[in-house]
């Protein structure tokens, strides 16, 4: 008999993906709480506020006119923590 079990959620990165995975739709409301996205933010605030929202919640994937920017942004992100522990 085959075992089969249940896949746990998908976790999405920005750069990793040009569409997301399929993901669990459950929202992390408490991340949601305490970060809620500036009104009237700039393109930057918006990146950066997709970016973390990408690496804390499965509610939604990024708007795909931000997604340059924000692969960008974690590409520049990680070469700075790499850079530091060369360091």
């Amino acid at each position: 008999m085959m075992d089969i079990r249940p896949s746990p959620p998908l976790v999405y990165h920005a750069c990793d993906h040009e569409k997301p995975p399929v993901m669990e739709n459950a929202m992390n409301r408490d991340w949601h709480e305490a970060h809620p996205i500036p009104p009237k933010a700039t393109r930057r605030q918006r990146v950066e506020w997709h970016l973390a929202h990408s690496q804390a919640c499965g509610c939604r994937p990024p708007p795909p006119s931000l997604l340059p920017e924000i692969r960008d942004l974690e590409r520049q992100r990680l070469l700075a923590v790499e850079g530091g522990a060369i360091r």
